[in-house]
């Protein structure tokens, strides 16, 4: 007969729980669905419905862009204990995963727009978006139009944060992507017959204004107004008109990486320092001698405006942070 075991000595063991999906990762997965179910919506024409989930998407898309470089750029500034839970330290933050607190919508775009620079050129153009579905969310308030102005943008925000998080399109939007790329083509070729539009009309101007004028009375007016520019560092430079060649104001954002500056001396290459490398992103390009305005990417790549260029005669110390301290203090 086989022994008798005392039951004292049987020990039940269970498997231990899950693993929690990481947050950047749950962020993502809600993004999905949101995005979809807005693009339903707005086929549907649930103005309403469409700006709630899109702006719902596009928070966590970005915010699921800043939370997978560290989870702590999406806590609250306000919560410390937020902080904490975000940073991993889940132990010590004393609070649930369900009770993080976290940046606002307005928030996450312009923290991720300092990560991805062409995202910051759409914060402003993206504003009818947040407040869309803010008004939705409080007050269930919604405008037809609003929706269909913006679907535009969201669309080219979600490429740029989803080409940061190197994540396939076909991922993302799924049985959605054809329709994503026929509304995307449509707005490309509307802002490109906008843009024609506004070159025709340029050269029309610049030839009614100056096409009578002898050509050394013509030069000397159009350098007198290429001097009228005063471009702010660096989100603002000067290049060719694509319709007169006058220098023309082209404002956008930047974004600085610093590279090291390599000398060699007895056959071996060392780092004497370092200096930024400065790329602009233009979004609007405004020319005083012909009048021609340009606003945004697709409008932009009509007139043969590059997307983004390195900057010349970059100065360090524009870019060098002294700490701020208070040395009362110390």
């Amino acid at each position: 007969m086989p022994e008798s075991v005392d039951s004292t000595e049987l020990k039940t063991t269970s498997p231990p729980p899950p693993a929690a999906e990481p947050v950047h990762q749950a962020l993502f997965g809600s993004a999905v669905k949101f995005a979809r179910s807005s693009l339903q919506a707005l086929a549907d024409g649930d103005s309403s419905l469409f700006l709630l989930h899109a702006g719902t998407a596009l928070e966590h898309l970005a915010k699921s862009m800043l939370a997978s470089l560290h989870g702590s750029l999406i806590a609250s500034p306000k919560h410390i204990r937020s902080l904490l839970f975000l940073a991993g330290f889940e132990k010590e933050a004393g609070i649930k995963r369900s009770q993080i607190r976290t940046i606002n919508f307005e928030e996450a775009l312009g923290r991720a727009g300092l990560v991805v620079p062409q995202l910051a050129n759409l914060k402003e153009p993206l504003q009818p978006l947040v407040d869309g579905r803010n008004g939705v969310a409080h007050a269930a308030v919604a405008d037809q139009d609003t929706a269909e102005e913006v679907a535009p943008l969201f669309l080219r925000a979600c490429d740029l944060l989803l080409e940061k998080t190197k994540v396939e399109r076909a991922a993302f939007w799924g049985d959605l992507l054809d329709v994503v790329d026929a509304r995307e083509a449509a707005s490309a070729e509307a802002a490109k017959i906008s843009a024609l539009e506004k070159i025709a009309a340029a050269v029309a101007a610049f030839e009614g204004r100056y096409g009578s004028l002898v050509d050394e009375v013509r030069q000397a007016l159009l350098a007198t107004i290429a001097g009228t520019y005063a471009p702010e560092k660096y989100e603002q430079t000067l290049m060719g008109c694509p319709v007169c060649a006058t220098p023309a104001l082209v404002e956008g954002t930047i974004d600085v990486v610093w590279e090291p500056d390599w000398d060699y001396a007895d056959g071996e290459s060392y780092i004497v320092g370092v200096y930024p490398k400065v790329t602009i992103f233009p979004q609007r390009l405004e020319c005083r001698a012909c009048g021609l305005e340009l606003e945004g990417e697709a409008q932009l790549a009509a007139g043969g405006v590059p997307r983004s260029w390195e900057l010349d005669d970059v100065d360090p110390a524009d870019f060098r942070q002294e700490p701020d301290l208070d040395w009362d203090d110390l």
